[in-house]
């Protein structure tokens, strides 16, 4: 048996026929700078909420410009996603050494995100 040094393949009662399945993933054939694309739409998720709470505190900072918490939150998700994945495929994120790490990632979308409120709400016509 296995105790008395012969070699001996186990029964094939341990395996009972089955083979492992393969998981299912559905976006995971698809890479793009040998990230997937389940990382990309993680990526892209965090942008977006890091986006939207760098707006709406960004929003009241500005009193004469306030666009309103609708407005700064369509324009830090916006800017957010343009800005988190801008500054990630410009290479940006990789020279401040945040390229990789989530939480840098989602203090450069923050802060874009934040800026852009900010910008918009400058050139709003003083009522």
């Amino acid at each position: 048996m296995y105790g008395s040094g012969d070699l001996q393949t186990p029964s094939p009662a341990c395996d009972r026929g089955r083979r492992r399945r393969r998981v299912e993933r559905p976006f995971a054939f698809f890479t793009l700078k040998g990230i997937s694309m389940e990382n990309m739409l993680v990526k892209i998720i965090i942008d977006l909420v890091a986006g939207l709470i760098g707006g709406n505190v960004a929003g009241p900072l500005n009193k004469s410009g306030n666009l309103g918490p609708v407005l700064n939150s369509i324009l830090g998700a916006v800017g957010g996603i343009a800005g988190g994945q801008g500054l990630d495929a410009a290479g940006i994120l990789d020279q401040l050494g945040i390229g990789g790490g989530t939480a840098g990632h989602a203090g450069a979308a923050a802060i874009i995100g934040a800026l852009l409120p900010l910008i918009i709400g400058f050139f709003k016509k003083k009522a």
